[in-house]
């Protein structure tokens, strides 16, 4: 199995099978806006979702390291199921946390990336993987991405993985974003929601602060193994 930080940056790779089959890092109600429906003559995918499912669960407890195949039989079966509802967002549960949820001002350590679209639709139009590093904000104040994903998180636990579809007025609105404005220099259409994958791996728990912001540590899912930094990081990255 390849170390996690390779894992983390295999979906990133531009080959668009690496990154749509093997993304790296890990319902009640359906969503009024509905995902992709799969192609009737699509006989390989239909084929690899009934696997899946007779392999898999959605919302499986959690487990620190997931294998290849596993991985890829999730990021499958959320492209497929039903969403439960959270307000005007929806989302599908792949892994179950084993931490607290966050409370309001915690400063919480997300992995995230996102698509228009659907889900794995090639590479993300921006992602944290870029950098490696999973990025903090505190929750319930302005943060650095979008007002989606504040409410996205809130009901997750720490370790946890989710799929988001965030309306465009909890995104980024009737503006959208210009291709200059993203790390893959692609555009978020005016109007257009987004599919967002998302990993809560501090909760306020602190695990993510003290590796990355105090120790300088360069860690991509916050392990104590991962090699400290040259420099301690200094500002979130801006996703428009």
């Amino acid at each position: 199995m390849l170390p996690t930080t390779l894992l983390a940056l295999a979906s990133l790779l531009p080959d668009a099978s690496r990154i749509t089959r093997r993304s790296a890092i890990f319902g009640a109600a359906t969503s009024a806006l509905p995902l992709p429906a799969l192609a009737a003559n699509d006989a390989i995918e239909a084929n690899q979702l009934a696997i899946a499912r007779r392999r898999y669960a959605l919302g499986r407890p959690y487990a620190p390291k997931l294998s290849p195949d596993e991985l890829e039989g999730l990021e499958l079966l959320s492209r497929y199921a039903d969403r439960a509802t959270l307000g005007d967002l929806s989302y599908v549960d792949l892994m179950q946390g084993n931490g607290d949820a966050p409370a309001d001002g915690a400063l919480v350590y997300v992995h995230l990336k996102y698509w228009t679209g659907g889900w794995d639709r090639g590479q993300p139009v921006d992602s944290t993987y870029f950098a490696t590093v999973p990025v903090g904000f505190t929750l319930g104040s302005a943060n650095p991405f979008f007002a989606g994903l504040d409410a996205g998180v809130r009901t997750m636990k720490e370790g946890g993985w989710r799929r988001l579809v965030v309306p465009a007025a909890l995104a980024f609105g009737d503006a959208g974003l210009k291709p200059a404005a993203t790390a893959s220099r692609k555009a978020v259409p005016p109007g257009a929601p987004l599919f967002v994958d998302v990993r809560l791996l501090d909760a306020g728990s602190g695990r993510c602060d003290d590796l990355i912001r105090v120790k300088g540590v360069k860690s991509a899912m916050c392990e104590a193994a991962d090699v400290p930094m040259k420099r301690t990081p200094v500002t979130l990255p801006n996703f428009g």
